[in-house]
């Protein structure tokens, strides 16, 4: 017989002898404290029935003196709660001594508490793929260990993993170099509650590469704090470009940085449309309010129901008609000149965008109030909303740092915290998701 059959037919035969084993009602495994408690589990899945599991001390002797050690019986102790396992316990055979001891198994169960380590990092480790609440995190465990702790001792064991395990590792893994900054930068606010009191999230992000140079969280704002993070974060820092939305207090400082200033266009735009939309709705409203007299004199008409004034009704509708078609022209020259505006910061070349601009400016005597007022004030900060057409690398928006928050923060969990620690944990967690997901490389 070949060697590989011989050794085949050996495996065979100590499966076989596996499988008698766990015939055996009264069938106890013996287990080294020293070793990995999950490998239990694909034992019983092969013998289908739980196992006698005793842990016991491959060296017994006596950690108080080092003499020889006896066996003085086992006690039960349960692991996360629902696993049944024996510990065995020893005695000093040295009459001097004579201490008792038990299988230490601390390596595979903490000491005071009745969860391995192992679920104690998963009710960290669910963090790593998006926000679960402690409820959903306690039935999450339930299925895979078939024991549901509770929402305050996954909490519990929540903050003592992050502290000791993860918090040192995500911090380094959002480290960051100067080669990882293009020098444009994304800064804003978000304002969320924590266990109701109104907190402020700071943030500068490279809109290029994704990399989130700096983050804080504050119960007071004012714009001297934005003022102190900023200068703060970008100390020795390349600084070319910042991207803020249209408040005035940036300006200041992103002169004294000596950067260029670009207005996110999105906001300007937003801006017009808040006056503009109010006033379009309202044209609607007619249009909508018109329509629906003319089809009731439409099939009024059509069941000759106006016997002695038809003639003025045909004119009535005529007239509801015209009125619609000069509401929806109205409505067609309003987006006309949003096109118009929106055209400016759109074009691709800085000239091109001076002179759409100027052809607006010069004829806003003759524009509606509403578009005149807006031309009058975009004119006062022009040169900032262009800076992209020049350079490709500079966006024309600050809607990655907006998606940032977005995802990292989004809307529904803004008053979901209680505790500034709770806070910080799930914004550790979402930004290494961020960075992992979106990080890249400097191309220019």
């Amino acid at each position: 017989m070949s060697p590989n059959k011989t050794q085949l037919s050996r495996n065979l035969v100590y499966v076989e002898e596996l499988f008698k084993f766990f015939e055996n009602e009264d069938c106890e495994v013996y287990v080294s404290s020293e070793k990995d408690f999950e490998f239990l589990s694909a034992l019983e899945i092969l013998a289908g029935k739980p196992l006698n599991v005793v842990f016991y001390e491959e060296n017994h002797s006596c950690p108080f003196c080092n003499s020889e050690s006896k066996k003085n019986g086992r006690r039960v102790r349960y692991i996360n709660m629902n696993r049944p396992v024996k510990i065995q316990k020893y005695v000093c055979s040295d009459e001097n001594c004579g201490k008792f001891y038990e299988t230490n198994i601390e390596k595979i169960v903490p000491k005071n508490c009745n969860y391995a380590h192992k679920l104690r990092l998963e009710v960290v480790k669910q963090l790593l793929i998006d926000y679960s609440s402690l409820e959903k995190i306690s039935e999450q465990i339930s299925r895979i260990y078939g024991y549901k702790p509770s929402r305050q001792t996954v909490l519990n064991h929540q903050k003592e993993s992050y502290e000791n395990h993860y918090k040192d590792k995500l911090e380094e893994g959002l480290n960051y170099t100067d080669d990882d900054l293009s020098g444009v930068y994304g800064y804003d606010e978000q304002f969320l509650k924590v266990n109701g009191e109104t907190t402020v999230r700071l943030s500068l992000l490279d809109l290029n590469t994704h990399v989130q140079l700096n983050q804080l969280i504050v119960k007071e704002f004012n714009i001297k704090i934005a003022e102190m993070f900023i200068k703060n974060t970008l100390k020795n820092k390349k600084v070319d470009t910042m991207v803020t939305d249209g408040f005035t207090g940036y300006n200041h400082i992103i002169e004294e940085l000596k950067a260029k200033h670009q207005l996110c266009t999105f906001h300007i735009m937003h801006n017009l449309m808040m006056d503009l939309v109010k006033k379009l709705n309202k044209i609607k409203r007619q249009i909508k309010t018109r329509k629906k007299k003319t089809h009731e004199l439409t099939r009024n008409l059509e069941k000759n129901k106006y016997k002695k004034n038809k003639k003025d009704k045909i004119k009535q509708l005529k007239l509801l008609k015209r009125e619609i078609r000069n509401l929806r022209k109205e409505i067609k020259e309003w987006e006309s000149y949003v096109e118009r505006i929106s055209g400016i910061f759109k074009a691709k070349t800085v000239k091109s965008a001076k002179m759409r601009f100027s052809r607006l400016f010069n004829s806003k005597m003759h524009l509606p109030p509403l578009i005149g007022d807006f031309i009058q004030k975009l004119s006062k900060v022009f040169d900032k909303t262009i800076n992209h057409i020049a350079n490709n690398c500079i966006p024309s928006t600050n809607n990655k740092k907006e998606r940032h928050f977005g995802i990292t923060l989004p809307g529904y969990l803004k008053r979901r915290f209680r505790t500034d620690l709770g806070l910080e944990m799930h914004l550790k967690f979402a930004e290494y998701r961020w960075i992992q997901r979106n990080k890249k490389s400097v191309t220019f």
